[in-house]
């Protein structure tokens, strides 16, 4: 019988749902959002002492394990976890350490999330597992499953079940970025797309066009039913806190929910305040 629940990367974990957990498991949460005020549960978040601090869940449960057993043979799915959260550059120590051991992971790439994303194999793999993910989510168990019986990241990059999923991921990532270059909106300081695809493309898709506009806040939306979601990202020269813009940008907006994190965040609302929102977007100036 299992005796514990581990919760992991769950911006809010349902008040409800926690009580019932508690009565039958020790309950830990490994999470990097916004603190919140949860009792009785082991409750690990590095942003109840530091809110400016970014880390990924997947370094926190690394450093965690490091702490009780030898590291060694799982370093590369914590880079690759790290990097497809973008936080590269606030834990490099794990980067360094897997470039001593395979270097043919990073190649000539440097060590930011940008680099290492477009110019190394470590982000092929990264886009590989993420595939699964972005074109159904029920994909993820078994690829889960593939990561966690692997003996080496070789095993992922020759797995077939992942190369079919990345290769459709690819086809459908390359027409969509031809449909950005007719369709996009360029305001003052906002960059705005709705992409229309059968994946869920639109966080890995606003990932990949931050890197093309250094000073402009991207925003791709994608129509799921009658709700609109959206993801933020900004390009490198941005300084301004995303998690904030996202909450002023459901200012006024019937039913729409918003927030995450300084450098990605994402909003939702009805697809009838989709007028607005893009009022919003053409108002804001940095």
């Amino acid at each position: 019988d299992h005796k514990f629940v581990v919760i992991l990367d769950i911006p809010v974990v349902g008040v409800d749902a926690l009580t019932q957990l508690t009565k039958f498991y020790k309950v830990m949460i490994i999470d990097h959002h916004k603190p919140k005020g949860y009792v009785r549960v082991c409750y690990i978040n590095p942003r109840i002492y530091d809110d400016t601090i970014y880390a990924p869940t997947t370094y926190i449960a690394y450093k965690i394990y490091e702490s009780f057993l030898n590291p060694k043979d799982i370093l590369w799915i914590a880079c690759i976890g790290v990097l497809g959260d973008h936080g590269v550059e606030s834990c490099k120590d794990i980067f360094i350490k897997l470039r001593k051991m395979n270097p043919d992971l990073f190649g000539n790439s440097e060590i930011t999330s940008e680099s290492l994303f477009r110019n190394s194999k470590l982000g092929m793999l990264t886009r590989m597992i993420d595939a699964g993910r972005v074109i159904d989510v029920k994909n993820v168990d078994k690829v889960f499953k593939i990561i966690t019986t692997a003996k080496s990241y070789k095993d992922v990059e020759r797995n077939s079940f992942i190369r079919k999923l990345f290769k459709s991921l690819e086809l459908e990532f390359e027409k969509n970025l031809k449909e950005f270059e007719k369709n996009k909106k360029v305001f003052k300081s906002v960059v705005f797309y709705e992409i229309k695809s059968k994946y869920n493309l639109k966080s890995s898709f606003a990932g990949y066009v931050q890197t093309l506009f250094e000073d402009k806040v991207i925003c791709v939306a994608q129509k799921f039913g009658e709700y609109y979601e959206v993801s933020l990202r900004k390009g490198e020269k941005l300084s301004v806190d995303l998690s904030k813009l996202a909450e002023t940008l459901i200012e006024g907006l019937k039913d729409a929910s918003g927030g995450g994190h300084p450098s990605a965040s994402a909003v939702r609302f009805p697809s009838n305040e989709i007028k607005n929102f893009i009022n919003k977007l053409e108002k804001i100036k940095f």
